[in-house]
């Protein structure tokens, strides 16, 4: 069977300043590098505002998240949620977005950390391990990165209940 909505679900990374973490983030629309852009669907109770742009790789840098940011517009960044748009688009299905933010656009996301996120958003644990061993303090990196993470999540959690409620 056809779904009624598909929804992307899951963390996001801040362009704008004004974010905090575990501030959800719920787009007007979803933005590509290539320029392609798809709107979302509505969420009662959760007004859309702003643009979320997928890439294909992590954004590690105050300076590359400020530059997106100015470049595209867009509030936050994400690896994921374009795939499902153009998904759901295929197939005449409604898709909307709701994203927590897991990093603030301040925030750094060291390079060795982002090299083991895989570009679906999976983590490579083999290549954590590795890098946790070759640099200690990636490890109190990581568990800063964790925490804004779980805000994230905790967020996108309480408003899929709440939508699953109503």
């Amino acid at each position: 069977a056809t779904p009624a909505l598909v929804i992307s679900a899951g963390a996001c990374g801040a362009l704008s300043p004004d974010l905090r973490e575990g501030q959800l983030v719920v787009p007007e629309a979803i933005l590509l590098e290539s320029g392609a852009r798809y709107p979302t669907a509505p969420l009662a109770g959760y007004p859309r505002r702003g643009t979320l742009l997928t890439v294909g790789r992590v954004v590690e840098s105050p300076s590359a998240k400020a530059r997106l940011w100015v470049e595209t517009g867009a509030v936050a960044v994400d690896m994921e949620s374009a795939v499902i748009l153009e998904w759901a688009q295929r197939r005449g299905v409604p898709a909307a977005v709701v994203r927590g933010v897991s990093d603030t656009a301040s925030r750094a996301v060291p390079a060795d950390l982002a090299s083991v996120v895989e570009p679906d958003g999976r983590v490579r644990t083999m290549r954590a391990i590795g890098v946790a061993l070759a640099r200690p303090r990636a490890l109190g990196d990581a568990l800063a990165l964790r925490r804004g993470t779980s805000a994230a999540l905790a967020a996108v959690a309480s408003a899929l209940g709440t939508l699953a409620r109503s």
